[in-house]
């Protein structure tokens, strides 16, 4: 069972790590690198498994699957 403890007022304030990286400016976000297309292969591989996914869907609406 999950003991919890009892409410003690506020969270303890916070304090930057050591050699850790400088805090950003509010409202500023972290460079992240454009995503890296897919392959045509691992493309067709997905929209595959979707349409399948699909066809069964819809038969197993229409009742065609047990």
């Amino acid at each position: 069972m999950l003991h919890e403890r009892p409410y003690d007022g506020s969270c303890p304030p916070a304090y930057p790590a050591l050699h850790g990286r400088p805090p950003i400016p509010d409202g500023e976000r972290y460079p992240v690198p454009d995503p890296v297309p897919l392959p045509r292969r691992q493309l067709a591989a997905g929209w595959i498994v979707a349409g399948m996914v699909v066809v069964v869907m819809v038969a197993g609406i229409v009742g065609w699957l047990p």
